[in-house]
């Protein structure tokens, strides 16, 4: 496609410069006997420099202005006031302008041409009548524009002419082509340092930008690599694309219904490719589908240890209960049955308020804690005293959960021999914070042992500080 890109720019700019140059040489061919005759006169202001100066005699130079093929009406130097030096007709020469043009009434003759220029303390001056031109109808106008500036229009209505620099060709060049408006102009150096000639042509000749000709020059590489593109979209919905919907269809009927499609229900590949991809489709399908059923009755098994287990543990719970009520009852020597008692029950409401009694999903702390509350209040503990929660839903490790909800109700419990009536709990990632409106709790040997035991399973700290208990665990989790 590059190669095309640079092929067709190539071709585009050759074209482009050889209707330019077809619409120049008319323009060029049209104007060379005025070039001749400009160039003429500026040799003509170079002899007439030369009188007195370089041993030139005014006679001579006179005569010799007369006997060439140029129709001249005035030719001379005079002195900057006007004053004629070596002349052959009075003249006032207008300083500021080098160019000045004398209009003819005879429509095959162009007009009369002044031309000024300053040589030291002296004006040269130098007027000449110009022919007609046969140029094609679509010039417009043809001017001189002067060293300073000054435009003569010497064929067609002159233009508004704001960037004189448009009108200055290349010295290089035969002619120089540049937009003007929606028309062009051709600029052709004269051979004079001081006078340019210029053809106004009445549409744009000039042709793209560089960057437009780039863009279009890429227009048929880019139809032509589009074409391809579209026959290659073809081919591959006819072929690869044709056997790899095939193989989506298979797939998504595995996904739907965990079952392998047969070989007769789907249209056979077109490529040998497609064919390998396939087959290795229905045996990787096979092995998971294996796997899978492997997998299920692993995990049916799971759920039915861990149901068993929650189930065994609350059962040795309630027969450790009903051994320290029966103990109880015979009147033995052991003393606090009813604490012992109590205390084994708030390791079986931890336990239910973690576990899903009818499932096998564990709960998290935010979660667990509203079961626990319920299990307090069924124990016995805070009947009738508000508690708020404001916990955050965070998950933490189960290790970490079982720690938390035993240090929860531990501290529920304390409060509750302390006789609280209201109760706030806060729980963020990183703490936990139990306030109540009783006063100070203090050491008890037992529970601070407790607590020390559980605040090592957090991971953290935990203890009371006045009638408020935190517990943080800054660090996370190496199960987390």
């Amino acid at each position: 496609m590059a190669v095309a890109w640079y092929a067709s720019y190539y071709l585009t700019e050759n074209n482009v410069t050889a209707q330019q140059v077809e619409t120049l040489e008319p323009v060029i061919v049209g104007t060379q006997e005025l070039v001749g005759q400009l160039r003429t006169a500026e040799t003509l202001m170079d002899m007439l420099a030369a009188v007195d100066r370089n041993g030139l005699d005014c006679d001579v130079a006179l005569s010799a202005v007369r006997t060439t093929r140029l129709v001249t009406n005035l030719a001379g130097v005079f002195d900057p006031d006007g004053t004629p030096i070596c002349a052959d007709a009075d003249f006032a020469p207008d300083v500021s302008r080098s160019l000045a043009s004398i209009p003819s009434e005879d429509p095959e003759i162009m007009g009369g041409l002044v031309m000024v220029r300053e040589s030291g303390d002296r004006l040269l001056a130098l007027s000449l009548s110009l022919p007609g031109l046969d140029l094609p109808e679509y010039t417009t106008e043809i001017s001189l524009i002067g060293r300073d500036d000054a435009i003569v229009t010497l064929l067609g209505e002159p233009q508004t002419l704001t960037d004189p620099a448009l009108a200055r060709g290349d010295p290089e060049q035969p002619a120089t082509i540049r937009r003007f408006n929606a028309a062009s102009i051709a600029s052709m150096p004269v051979g004079i340092d001081d006078i340019n000639l210029f053809a106004v042509l009445d549409d744009d000749y000039v042709g793209p930008t560089k960057l437009g000709l780039i863009a279009q020059s890429a227009i048929m590489p880019l139809g032509f690599f589009i074409a391809c593109l579209g026959l290659a979209s073809i081919l591959l919905k006819s072929f690869a694309l044709r056997d790899i919907n095939s193989l989506r269809q298979e797939m998504a009927e595995f996904a739907a219904d965990r079952r392998v499609a047969s070989e007769g229900g789907i249209a056979p590949s077109l490529t040998s490719d497609t064919s390998m991809m396939r087959s290795d489709f229905r045996i990787l399908a096979q092995q998971l589908l294996e796997e899978e059923q492997i997998g299920l009755a692993r995990l049916a098994h799971s759920e039915t240890l861990q149901r068993e287990v929650f189930h065994r543990v609350s059962n040795n719970f309630q027969i450790i209960l009903s051994t320290i009520r029966l103990i109880a009852r015979e009147g033995s020597v052991i003393e606090k049955t009813d604490e012992i008692s109590q205390r084994v029950q708030m390791l079986s409401l931890v336990h239910h308020a973690l576990h899903d009694i009818d499932g096998t999903s564990l709960h998290s702390f935010h979660e667990a804690v509203p079961k626990l509350l319920d299990g307090v209040r069924s124990a016995g503990m805070l009947i009738g005293a508000p508690i708020e929660t404001d916990l955050a839903p965070v998950h933490h490790s189960v290790a970490r959960v079982y720690a938390l909800l035993h240090l929860t109700i531990e501290a529920l419990y304390r409060l509750d021999r302390m006789g609280a009536t209201e109760v706030q709990m806060v729980a963020t990632e990183d703490a936990l914070t139990i306030t109540a409106d009783c006063g100070d709790v203090p050491p008890n040997r037992l529970s601070d042992a407790l607590v020390k035991t559980f605040a090592r399973d957090l991971k953290g700290a935990a203890g009371w500080q006045g009638n408020v208990f935190v517990a943080s665990f800054p660090e996370p989790s190496e199960d987390d």
